[in-house]
């Protein structure tokens, strides 16, 4: 799989924006740890599946905010986010009478893009430039690396996802400005996977037997200038 250090995503982001188009729009990067969790909605009779424990994880955007109107904008970048799956397994083995729990857990990194309304409400005191916003939309995913953790993969009950992620994100936040062109924002978003995310195991690999679904809480923090 290939791995992406943030700082070549950062740079790639910067160069591949027309430095003609900068004066017109908004450029800006966030960032901040993130809580992945699973939930289990069916698998074959011979899997015991169920929800592992969260994950921690990070996220890093780059985006560009175009304005619409005085209160609303479209915004769109780049994204690059790790973060974790854990399924717990039970088995029952011929000598024991109790189940045999397994924790599979795998770290995950991708990178995509999202198209996303952003709508802001007018300042909350004229002298302190604080307004809130609230911003929602899609997003896609590519998988570039999938690891488990900490077993190899040939143990790991899990050996594969789906390698695109389709995801609808919701933002909330306040915005401060930070001098003329410049304002600072924070807030919380959530990120949750509508559809089957299928995943292949070592009794069918050639075949989907697992599906999940995952919501992610991420914690933002970021400049736009």
């Amino acid at each position: 799989m290939i791995r992406i250090s943030p700082l070549i995503f950062g740079l790639f982001f910067v160069f591949s924006v027309p430095f003609g188009s900068r004066a017109q729009i908004k450029l800006g990067v966030s960032g901040g740890p993130s809580l992945s969790f699973t939930r289990v909605l069916s698998a074959l009779d011979s899997l015991d599946a169920r929800p592992g424990p969260v994950a921690f994880g990070f996220r890093m955007d780059m985006l560009m905010e175009v304005p619409l109107t005085e209160r609303y904008s479209f915004v769109t970048g780049l994204n690059y986010i790790s973060k974790g799956r854990n399924v717990e397994f039970l088995r029952t083995l011929p000598d024991q009478d109790r189940p045999e729990s397994r924790i599979d857990e795998h770290r995950l990194q991708y990178i995509g893009t999202k198209a996303t309304l952003r709508l802001h409400t007018d300042d909350i005191g004229p002298t302190l430039g604080l307004r809130f916003f609230l911003e929602g939309g899609p997003q896609m995913y590519i998988k570039t690396s999938d690891r488990p953790v900490p077993f190899k993969k040939k143990d790991s009950e899990v050996q594969s996802f789906f390698p695109v992620d389709l995801n609808l994100l919701v933002t909330g936040g306040v915005e401060l400005d930070f001098g003329v062109e410049t304002s600072l924002f924070t807030g919380f978003s959530y990120q949750h996977i509508p559809h089957d995310v299928d995943s292949r195991t070592r009794n069918f690999p050639s075949r989907a037997d697992l599906y999940l679904r995952e919501g992610t809480f991420s914690l933002i923090i970021g400049i736009k200038f």
